[in-house]
């Protein structure tokens, strides 16, 4: 699985990453996404991702949701 820690905070337009940046290193937080374009990477949403948090790594799944969609964790 993924992780993420949070990079800032701020009011970003309701993008819900409002949490305060940790002073321990070692805390991450996992987000779930999907619903993005076939043509995205795993590059292109550590692009996505760096304008809110520090993104240690992104894990896109090969297999579809119960929708038929992709998905990934950050």
């Amino acid at each position: 699985m993924e992780e993420c820690s949070p990079q800032r905070q701020g009011g970003d337009g309701g993008s819900g990453l409002n949490q305060k940046p940790s002073n321990n290193s070692n805390d991450f937080i996992t987000f779930f996404f999907a619903n993005f374009p076939n043509r995205y990477g795993g590059v292109d949403m550590i692009k996505i991702f760096r304008r809110w948090i520090r993104v240690k790594e992104v894990f896109i799944s090969r297999r579809l949701n119960k929708w038929s969609r992709r998905f990934g964790v950050c």
